[in-house]
């Protein structure tokens, strides 16, 4: 009886280490976050090949989708929390994620591409 108590303590304790490391990057993310030693100011904004910043849709939709994805997971996570194992990915979770990075990918490819007619009429309507 005295192992299993000893595995018990051992397993609060490194629940309780855990928490408080995330805890701990939660606050120092958001103090990094209030001071402006993060810069976020232009994160939504891309870059054009000749050096002119857009409003880029793609950012928005794929930092949408993985916060939405992450907290679907940790959703999963806590619904099984006191099984000692970690869900397995929802269906769909990857091929989302996958597809909001592929759309991203292709926007910015898109835009740094030097293709002849597409680029300056999308800064055309950028302006």
């Amino acid at each position: 009886m005295a192992t299993a108590q000893l595995y018990s303590l051992i397993a609060a304790a490194a629940f309780w280490e855990i928490l408080l490391f995330i805890a701990g990057l939660t606050a120092l993310v958001a103090y990094q976050l209030l001071t402006r030693r993060i810069n976020t100011q232009n994160l939504f904004c891309g870059v054009r090949r000749d050096g002119r910043k857009y409003f880029s849709p793609e950012r928005v939709q794929l930092l949408i989708f993985t916060v939405a994805a992450a907290f679907q997971y940790l959703r999963s996570v806590m619904l099984v929390r006191h099984t000692g194992q970690f869900p397995p990915v929802p269906k769909g979770m990857l091929e989302l994620v996958g597809s909001s990075n592929v759309l991203y990918l292709a926007g910015k490819s898109l835009m740094t591409l030097k293709i002849p007619g597409l680029n300056s009429s999308a800064g055309a309507k950028g302006s």
